[in-house]
């Protein structure tokens, strides 16, 4: 999850390319240079100062130079910067952390903007998206059952507070944690779950996730034909949406 600072108002607390990560193997999505300057320091509103190293850093991380991105928004951090801007900030390093695979950095940064988020009033929403992400950590760590029981959480909350989004993302976590421990029932429960949430949502990104996730379970199943249903399902959403020589479409073609 790629947290975009709230100074310029985000369009959701969950990136869709986050919510991608949820791929099982081999369909997971990933995820030096010098440290810089606080370029803006010397400017009269921190806060701006502080929204700028983080917009930088946002820029970095969409090009993939997540070492950088890191940077910048440690310095974001030397600012004066409200609980909730604090919390934006620790969740951006925990993303880029993740990214990297330095998957115990980024445990502990999610916890840390967990710790500040639990304190604020009304924020079940922004609390589940956090025990979402941070279980993906978890389950890349092969912590499966730590991973189950933080979206068992999540579940509870984003289901109270109506964030469907958020839902599709569980249930996708939940499917690959249990595919992990060979539950494959419970995985494809899960992941059909998460394509029925996804589908009304109008967002292929998330449906074409689900039925590659599904392919693989029942590929693992032997259920070959099933498995071949799902990625031909997935590739033709993704043709249509996608240039021939986009990876995603290279990784879907794989599967076939």
């Amino acid at each position: 999850m790629l947290f975009v600072r709230r100074f310029l108002r985000p369009s959701g607390f969950v990136s869709l390319a986050c919510l991608m990560a949820w791929s099982v193997p081999p369909l997971t999505q990933a995820a030096v240079e010098p440290r810089p300057t606080a370029l803006y320091a010397t400017s009269e509103n921190p806060s701006e100062s502080a929204a700028r190293l983080v917009d930088r850093g946002l820029e970095r991380y969409r090009v993939g130079d997540y070492p950088q991105a890191i940077a910048l928004w440690e310095d974001a951090l030397e600012f004066p910067l409200t609980a909730e801007d604090t919390a934006i900030v620790l969740g951006n390093l925990a993303a880029a952390s993740q990214q990297l695979g330095r998957l115990q950095e980024a445990v502990f940064r999610w916890e840390q903007a967990l710790e500040i988020v639990r304190s604020q009033p009304d924020a079940e929403e922004q609390i589940a998206q956090i025990l979402t992400e941070q279980s993906q950590a978890y389950d890349a760590m092969g912590q499966h059952q730590r991973a189950i029981r933080l979206l068992q959480e999540a579940l509870t909350l984003a289901e109270t507070t109506g964030d469907r989004a958020t839902q599709v993302a569980i249930h996708g976590g939940l499917g690959n944690a249990y595919w992990s421990l060979g539950r494959y029932e419970d995985a494809i429960d899960a992941h059909e779950t998460s394509l029925d949430l996804a589908r009304p949502l109008g967002l292929d990104v998330f449906v074409t996730t689900a039925l590659n996730n599904l392919g693989t379970v029942a590929q693992d199943m032997g259920q070959l034909e099933e498995a071949l249903a799902c990625y031909r399902r997935a590739l033709t959403i993704r043709e249509k949406e996608l240039a021939p020589n986009h990876p995603d479409l290279a990784l879907s073609l794989n599967n076939l």
